[in-house]
């Protein structure tokens, strides 16, 4: 049964009472100390592991630029990352994991609405890190799969560091291709170089790497292993087909409760939202909502508040009948903050349909027009398989609501 949406249905919480996220300032003097610091380190660094390198026994090294040599090693540093993603899929692959994408630099490699599908990053151009996305298929023995498809991709930097300094012991004063001589040469540097990041837990600009996360994971134990498990089972869910209103209530009812304004409960909120959202059920899911922003203004988070005021802007332009209101939700969104460069496609979408409501209900069908067309065009892109059966519905009634309505204004 839909809801009587007759009566404007509003949210509780209002754009005010949300406390803007300012960054924190900054000593320009020691942001400077701190750039040289990390320039000098890296220098130092690579000095000490071009060392390394060369007293290792390997074959007769042909002569080389100094452009070609960096040439060379940043062809080997994406090599490696490639082959470090890999292994976390393959990794997943073991444990019966669903792989959705790999990103490599400015490449990801995902599985969007047909089939997969190679893409170029223009925001991650100058990138060197990646990712391996994959979901598990089942619910059981969450922790050990896991825990396999984390330690693939360091396994495989391992293997491969080991195997190249393998073959330059094996091809030790011999002349061989120069080709593959400086390969092994690069090769082996952005092996070695690369593997303490991957094996010694740190925490690199803000995001856990392998280690820590496995040592996170291992960790985890009772009530919070729990929510952690039904969170990432949903998220499964979702990307393999599931639309929101699919969703197992009893799962939904592990992340929700207790209620303690934790991560755990946020997530649960906000999904709670798209699971009334897509049974149109719009009274439960503006409680969910507000619950979300509720727990944002005690803690809040740049990624989650962004998506959290998108969802508050559409809502109340579409059953609230606010644009004001709506308005003031899109001036607390930054994409920068919250995106994703793997998963920049979906963020945008969702930007780009808010918009479209916000301008409907201020009476703009002409610039609504232009922005649903922007959003539809970023479907064939996104890899929620689930997500995106309800993204279609809705933008065909915002395409078709932005046609009668121009239509209206030029008959008039």
């Amino acid at each position: 049964m839909n809801d009587d949406t007759v009566e404007p249905i509003r949210l509780q919480t209002t754009p005010d009472m949300i406390r803007p996220l300012e960054p924190a300032p900054v000593n320009p003097m020691w942001r400077f100390v701190r750039y040289i610091f990390y320039l000098a380190a890296t220098a130092v660094s690579g000095i000490v592991m071009g060392m390394l390198i060369l007293a290792l026994p390997g074959p007769v090294m042909p002569p080389t630029t100094f452009w070609g040599s960096m040439i060379g090693v940043l062809l080997c540093l994406y090599l490696v990352v490639a082959f470090h993603e890999v292994g976390h899929a393959l990794g997943g692959r073991l444990a019966d994991y669903h792989l959705v994408y790999l990103v490599v630099g400015p490449l990801r490699l995902g599985r969007e609405v047909n089939g997969w599908r190679l893409r170029f990053l223009k925001d991650r151009l100058f990138a060197f890190g990646g990712w391996a996305y994959s979901v598990p298929k089942r619910r059981d023995g969450w922790r050990w799969r896991r825990s396999l498809f984390i330690l693939g991709g360091p396994l495989a930097s391992l293997l491969l560091a080991l195997a190249v300094v393998g073959l330059r012991f094996a091809w030790h004063d011999m002349i061989i291709w120069p080709p593959l001589a400086l390969t092994t040469h690069f090769l082996s540097f952005a092996a070695i170089a690369i593997l303490p990041f991957s094996l010694i837990p740190m925490v690199i600009r803000g995001q856990r790497n392998d280690a820590l996360i496995l040592i996170d994971t291992l960790r985890l134990r009772g009530e919070l292993a729990r929510r952690q498990q039904a969170l990432t089972w949903l998220i499964a869910e979702a990307f393999q087909g599931k639309r929101s209103r699919e969703t197992d209530t009893a799962v939904l009812t592990e992340l929700l409760y207790p209620a303690d304004g934790s991560h755990e409960e946020l997530m649960g909120s906000i999904w709670g939202y798209y699971y009334e959202m897509d049974r149109q059920q719009y009274r439960r899911a503006a409680t969910y909502l507000d619950r979300a922003l509720a727990i944002l203004q005690e803690n809040p988070q740049p990624a989650t508040l962004t998506l959290c005021a998108l969802d508050a802007a559409f809502f109340e332009a579409r059953y609230g009948r606010r644009p004001e209101v709506a308005a003031a939700w899109l001036e607390l969104v930054d994409l920068k903050q919250a995106t994703h460069p793997a998963n920049a496609a979906e963020m945008k979408l969702v930007q780009h349909r808010t918009k479209t409501a916000v301008l409907l209900a201020q009476g703009n069908p002409t610039a609504a027009h232009q922005e649903v067309e922007k959003a539809v065009a970023l479907l064939p892109e996104l890899v929620d398989q689930g997500g995106i059966r309800i993204e279609e519905e809705w933008l065909e009634e915002l395409a078709v609501e932005a046609a009668q309505t121009y239509e209206v204004s030029e008959t008039s």
